[in-house]
């Protein structure tokens, strides 16, 4: 009977260190990398949420010409960076939650807990939420390649 309790015991214990291992949410590959502004993909995806205005419409285009150039983002194994021209922004976070369609990232910024939420969107782009301002979210993003990886 001790045996069997304890093989039982074992069993279990080794089952729950592998669900455990297994549901530990990590960063998606997909997701590291350096990632700047999808115009089109912007314009056309704004236009899908219900919060879009007919004001926001007439200045948005505009908004994404100039900003294109200026944004981006790139996720490390430990650091979001954001680049707004020559400003620079780097925050640790940590992995709170990742699928196939989302990474939910915890940070800090400026004393403040922050969520950020990447979605994965049809196409390839990729949305990116923060729990601090709604400035972006329509903002579609296209990761860029690294040199010597075009065609891919």
């Amino acid at each position: 009977m001790k045996l069997q309790f304890l093989c039982l015991t074992l069993f279990l214990a080794a089952g729950t260190v592998a669900v455990n291992a297994y549901a530990q949410p990590d960063t998606s590959e997909r997701l590291k990398g350096t990632w700047v502004i999808d115009y089109n993909g912007t314009l056309e995806y704004a236009q899908t949420s219900p919060k879009y205005t007919p004001k926001e419409a007439a200045v948005l285009p505009g908004q994404l010409k100039l900003l294109r150039g200026l944004m981006k983002i790139q996720v490390t194994d430990t650091q979001v960076i954001t680049h707004r021209g020559d400003r620079k922004q780097v925050v640790a976070y940590t992995t709170a939650d990742a699928d196939a369609d989302r990474v939910i990232l915890k940070t800090e910024a400026r004393g403040q807990q922050v969520t950020l939420t990447f979605t994965f969107l049809p196409g390839g782009g990729m949305n990116m939420r923060s729990s601090a301002t709604d400035d972006m979210d329509y903002f579609v993003w296209r990761k860029l390649r690294p040199p010597g990886d075009a065609g891919r």
